[in-house]
Parts: C-alpha cells; structure tokens; sequence
C-alpha cells in the first residue's frame, strides 16, 4: 500500500476532510519512533516516579533508538559501497 492510499485511509478513519500536510508528515517520521520504542524495545509503561526519573529513562530509550539508527544507517551504507570502509 502505498503512502498516499495510506493516507486516504487514516483521513477516512479519524473522520477529518483534510488533513493539514505537516500532519501527514508527522505520520511518517514521528509515529516509526514511538512503535520502535513502544513495541520492540518493549516500553509499555514507565518504571520509574518521579518526572526528573521518568524524563531519564525517556532519554535514554530515544539515546538507544538513535544508535540503533546510526548502526542501520552505517550497515546500509556500507552495503551500497557509499559509506567510508571500517
């Protein structure tokens, strides 16, 4: 399916005659992160209490998910042959 069918269909299901373009993109780049996050680094709920804790292990949830990236990128990278050997 394609992202723009992909779109008709959540515009459909929320309801909204037309989405504005920004909410769209924010499908495609911020939704990815909290699925990564939620589903397979497997943080359902905080496990800490206090903000100061909880603003914490969010952070390093999003430091963990960004390596993850930066390894996947440098793989891909390497993969294609544009990437610098090592």
């Amino acid at each position: 399916m394609g992202a723009l069918n992909l779109r008709y269909v959540i515009v459909s299901l929320m309801g909204v005659p037309d989405s504005p373009p920004s909410q769209i993109h924010r499908l495609s780049v911020v939704e990815p992160v909290f699925a990564n996050i939620g589903t397979n680094k497997g943080l359902k709920r905080f496990s800490l209490r206090s903000q100061r804790k909880v603003q914490g292990q969010w952070r390093l949830y999003r430091l963990i998910h960004n390596i993850e990236m930066l390894k996947n990128y440098g793989e891909l990278a390497n993969a294609t042959g544009t990437g610098s050997p090592g």
